[in-house]
């Protein structure tokens, strides 16, 4: 970039606006580390893409936007550490890094973090939300084929899109905060994630609906907490069906309505009481159970 230029500037080679507030693009075959510059706001959408000789990066403490595929597709990329300036992450972001690895923290002020933002990143093995979090918002597969080992919804979250989890080979634990804002848990939420053991509700959860296929085929899934869950009024069809080690489920009293197939060819599962306030109970619900004993609670 010619000194005169009034639109750009580069730091070895490395394209910004003049103003040094947004990195536009970084050069596909740099090699090694690089220190972003502290004036750096935003980082623009496919600015690192494909450099896969980025090994290191040290994110400016001004940054408040990683856009959409900025960092997709950096093979030697290692975890950054994301700045508490940082509020949004856009979609792909930082899919398909298969070299970050350990804990990578999102910071307080990010309100939503993106579809399939994390897409890939399989030696990736936590994921955590930083304290007094403002996350809201977790849209479509955001962690889909991610090697995270387990994970803490906040409070805060309202929306969680489908396919959050699909394919997390290595999910063991899904716990949601006390207090949790989140109302429906969405169809396919788990779908894939193999060795998924526990889904934990803290006491005063607002899920008012388990979604049609919200935890289907779950072959390790041995328990769902949803005694916390005082505001459930539906159970949608397939919700749980195919998931032949889970041994025990409370249903709240709040709970009107059990779809289809809800429970089909939970073999483990040898007991269940009906709250009172079921008027629905949808065909074939309990189908495949083997030895299940159902009560119904009376008043």
């Amino acid at each position: 970039v010619s000194a005169g230029n009034q639109r750009y500037t580069s730091d070895s080679g490395v394209l910004y606006n003049a103003e040094k507030t947004s990195l536009l693009m970084y050069p596909a075959g740099k090699q090694g580390a690089y220190v972003m510059l502290p004036t750096t706001e935003t980082v623009a959408a496919y600015a690192f893409a494909g450099a896969e000789g980025l090994t290191a990066v040290t994110l400016s403490e001004a940054l408040t936007a990683i856009s959409d595929y900025s960092f997709y597709g950096c093979k030697s990329l290692t975890t950054p550490a994301l700045p508490g300036s940082l509020e949004s992450l856009g979609s792909y972001a930082m899919a398909y890094c298969p070299s970050m690895s350990g804990t990578l923290t999102i910071p307080a002020p990010v309100c939503s973090i993106n579809s399939y933002a994390f897409q890939g990143d399989i030696s990736l093995s936590g994921i955590v939300i930083a304290p007094e979090s403002q996350l809201t918002r977790i849209n479509y597969a955001a962690f889909a084929a991610c090697g995270i080992e387990s994970f803490t919804v906040p409070a805060s979250v309202s929306t969680m899109a489908s396919e959050i989890f699909t394919d997390c080979p290595k999910l063991l634990t899904v716990t949601f905060e006390a207090d949790s804002e989140l109302q429906n848990l969405a169809a396919w939420t788990f779908s894939g994630a193999a060795e998924l053991r526990q889904v934990t509700f803290e006491p005063g959860s607002q899920l008012k609906i388990v979604e049609a296929e919200a935890c289907k085929g779950l072959k390790k899934l041995q328990r769902i907490s949803l005694e916390n869950c005082t505001m459930l009024s539906s159970i949608d069809n397939y919700a749980f069906s195919g998931c032949p080690e889970l041994s025990s489920i409370t249903l709240p009293e709040s709970l009107t309505e059990i779809g289809r197939y809800a429970f089909y060819r939970c073999t483990s599962l040898n007991e269940i009481s009906i709250p009172e306030a079921v008027d629905f109970i949808g065909r074939y619900a309990f189908m495949g159970t083997k030895d299940l004993n159902v009560f119904f609670d009376a008043a």
